[in-house]
């Protein structure tokens, strides 16, 4: 029988809820870039958790900026939608 040399486990999330170190690195890259209060970015993050991580810097971001909530989609969606004509990586015509 082969022995194994190497096992790798999937920990965070079991074992490890890494959640709020990520919360807390998120929230200092937006206070150090954009002057954003860390609490403002934390919360968000922490409500927008699963989405793609560049979706919640935008999310965050356009909400710093004045723009509510259904605004903050709309511009989401116009944004995938320019991406979608310019032959993305994942979306190549």
């Amino acid at each position: 029988m082969k022995t194994l040399g190497l096992l790798i486990f999937d920990m965070d999330g079991t074992l490890i809820d890494s959640m709020e170190l990520h919360a807390q690195v998120f929230s200092q890259i937006l206070y150090e870039r954009f002057d954003i209060p860390v609490e403002v970015s934390k919360t968000e993050y922490l409500k927008t958790a699963g989405k793609p991580l560049d979706e919640q810097f935008k999310h965050v971001i356009l909400l710093a900026k004045g723009f509510n909530s259904f605004e903050v989609d709309e511009r989401r969606r116009e944004g995938r939608r320019e991406e979608e004509g310019k032959g993305h990586i994942l979306n190549i015509k």
